[in-house]
């Protein structure tokens, strides 16, 4: 589990953690020991862990132990705690940090009282560290300050989608290939959605690693691809599609003429329009 901890440097108390559950391929690196980046009064912790059971203990206890690396004990105070399913798409608004999968996430907090004004002045206090924070590991807290007393746990669905309208002198459609790279979502269900104005074309298959041309006779605006497995949403995505673009190009021409001692300068303006 890749796990990530932003703390106070002077107290230890946790500003904002996650873990992400991650099945390793031969591309991926490890880090098997705690490190530490301490951003003046903020400190960043990574390291990844074996399995889920220390970061269980740690939400259990209250206490995430860093040794034998660190001798640093990262207090945590979340009794609350909810899941939810986290889409890949533009109008998705919960924070995930593999944008390019879906995930299933379970964040642990804490209900703020009203007069806790501490935690909402780190925004402001950090700010420096919050903007190196999200420069160097694209977490962004200043954005969503929401994040800030909490631990979530990522479990991110392992499927890749490809995908690409076309249009021939015969058919019209979209190419797509869903890839799941780990096998591990055998017999899932898939549902595509293509829409394209008042047109609405749906496509039902079994989940596999085949490039499967669909010629429902446009090429879509809008797609949606839905996976459900044993009878849950694990996939879904949302997107629309540029098929052109128009522009117009103001174009000014200038010349001189001289007519004896005198310069005249004349001026032609055209105007231009492109589909791209």
């Amino acid at each position: 589990m890749r796990t990530f901890l932003i703390a106070r440097t002077k107290n230890n108390e946790l500003l904002y953690g996650h873990s992400i559950v991650w099945e390793l391929s031969g591309l991926d690196y490890v880090i098997d020991t705690w490190r530490k980046c301490q951003l003046g009064e903020i400190s960043i912790y990574f390291k990844d862990l074996q399995d889920g059971a220390e970061v269980n203990a740690a939400l259990k206890e209250g206490i995430f132990n860093l040794a034998p690396e660190l001798d640093i004990c990262i207090s945590l105070d979340l009794p609350e705690s909810e899941t939810f399913f986290i889409e890949k798409s533009y109008d998705e608004e919960n924070f995930n940090p593999l944008s390019g999968l879906c995930s299933f996430a379970t964040v642990y907090f804490r209900e703020l009282s009203a007069d806790s004004g501490d935690l909402a002045d780190v925004p402001r206090r950090y700010k420096e560290a919050f903007e190196r924070i999200k420069d160097d590991f694209h977490i962004d807290i200043l954005a969503k300050p929401h994040l800030l007393g909490s631990f979530t746990v990522f479990r991110p669905t392992r499927i890749e989608e490809e995908f690409k309208g076309f249009q021939s002198d015969t058919a019209a459609g979209y190419r797509i290939r869903l890839l799941d790279y780990f096998q591990l979502y055998e017999g899932a269900k898939v549902c595509l959605t293509a829409v394209a104005g008042h047109d609405t074309h749906t496509t039902e298959l079994t989940l596999d690693d085949d490039l499967h041309v669909i010629d429902c006779g446009f090429v879509p605006d809008r797609h949606v691809t839905t996976i459900e497995l044993n009878g849950q949403i694990i996939y879904r995505s949302s997107f629309s599609l540029v098929k052109h673009i128009n522009f117009t190009a103001h174009v000014v021409e200038e010349k001189q003429v001289r007519i004896g001692d005198k310069v005249i300068v004349q001026k032609r303006s055209s105007e231009d329009r492109f589909d791209v």
